[in-house]
């Protein structure tokens, strides 16, 4: 019973801002009913077993009838069996459940209160990301840095602070959805490699990475947005 129940991920008390079902599948290509939501926003597959629903895959935005479907691996365990089933037809998709979670990755404590401020989000304070790269030994963010600490802590949404530019970025599939100036607090010289509560960020002895010179730069290479 505990293996099955480490299987099956219970969500009938998830939030959605939207849901969608699934009209057709052509391998990891799926369509839906139009919807306004953007290109890379993020949501679960889901299905009802009688009193519960189990989550199947992940499903990101392409354009607002299709979403690509990618393997759920939140609830992965080498020492369980695989729960092997796949999206189908008439799959109910729920879009952006962890929107009201976010994080602000900001150059310096001033900014990020400016940001903070300005939003009625959850905030999801940064130092939990400097631990997690400490006890990676990982110098600077990757792609999937931002992705496993989302799937662990249950994050939606990354608002990157670069330049004089808001970005709202899927947690899920690391695109930006939204963006928007905004006016902050530019700091003389940054935080690196982010506004945090801690000193330095452990480096690992194997991890080659060069410090962050720039963090507008570094950021917005990682965004795609250069």
């Amino acid at each position: 019973m505990r293996v099955i129940f480490a299987l099956i991920l219970v969500v009938n008390t998830l939030f959605s801002s939207s849901t969608s079902t699934i009209l057709s599948i052509d391998n990891d290509i799926a369509t839906i009913d139009s919807i306004d939501l953007p290109a890379g926003k993020s949501g679960i597959v889901v299905r009802g077993f009688k009193n519960h629903q189990i989550i199947i895959s992940y499903a990101t935005i392409i354009n607002n009838t299709s979403f690509r479907l990618t393997p759920y691996t939140n609830l992965k365990q080498d020492s369980f069996p695989t729960f092997d089933t796949q999206a189908q037809v008439g799959d109910r998709v729920e879009w952006g459940i962890y929107d009201d979670r976010v994080m602000i990755i900001a150059p310096s404590k001033l900014s990020y209160k400016e940001i903070k401020s300005q939003t009625d989000k959850e905030i999801i304070h940064p130092d939990i990301l400097a631990v997690y790269l400490s006890n990676s030994g990982t110098l600077n963010p990757k792609d999937n840095d931002f992705k496993k600490l989302c799937q662990d802590y249950s994050i939606g949404v990354i608002k990157f602070a670069i330049d004089s530019k808001l970005y709202d970025v899927d947690c899920i599939s690391m695109q930006v959805t939204k963006t928007e100036d905004i006016v902050y607090t530019r700091p003389k010289t940054s935080k690196i490699p982010f506004y945090n509560r801690f000193k330095k960020i452990k480096k690992g002895f194997f991890n080659f990475d060069k410090e962050i010179t720039d963090f507008d730069s570094y950021y917005k290479k990682l965004l795609n947005k250069n």
